[in-house]
């Protein structure tokens, strides 16, 4: 039985109003992939901050602490211990996506690195979004118009 333009519109205006909520669904079920386009890819691999801003260099003392513990050194991780990174957390509402830390290091290294290390680069948000989001709900539509 084919679908009524009313009950066409029911559906799109249910989806309208469960978009944002498939949204939040969506990052949290891909919260670590989505942190790790800043841990990894950002912070780790390149060391950068979410504008594409290279961090400050470690102080010598750190490099040759780096080097005598085998860690990478070439460019500011701002990973350690590796508990800032675990620390990560994501928060959505509003279509606004939110990344933070709540690490005891978290204070003192946004001081001296800035709040833009928690933001997400350019070329990260299009993976973002081609990657992660665009294709889960498209999922989501196709299952509420089938």
């Amino acid at each position: 039985m084919p679908i009524t333009i009313s009950q066409l519109k029911k559906k799109v205006d249910f989806a309208k109003k469960g978009t944002e909520q498939e949204t939040a669904r969506i990052i949290l079920e891909f919260e670590q992939q989505i942190l790790d386009l800043v841990r990894e890819k950002q912070l780790y691999d390149k060391g950068i901050d979410g504008k594409g801003v290279s961090l400050k260099p470690y102080s010598p003392f750190t490099v040759a602490y780096k080097k005598g513990k085998g860690d990478k050194f070439s460019n500011t991780t701002l990973e350690d211990t590796g508990n800032f990174y675990k620390s990560f957390q994501t928060d959505y509402g509003s279509f606004e996506l939110e990344i933070f830390a709540t690490d005891s290091k978290t204070p003192k290294l946004t001081e001296v690195y800035g709040e833009n290390i928690f933001l997400i680069t350019t070329e990260n948000q299009k993976e973002l979004s081609e990657k992660i989001i665009r294709p889960n709900l498209f999922k989501y539509f196709d299952n509420l118009f089938k």
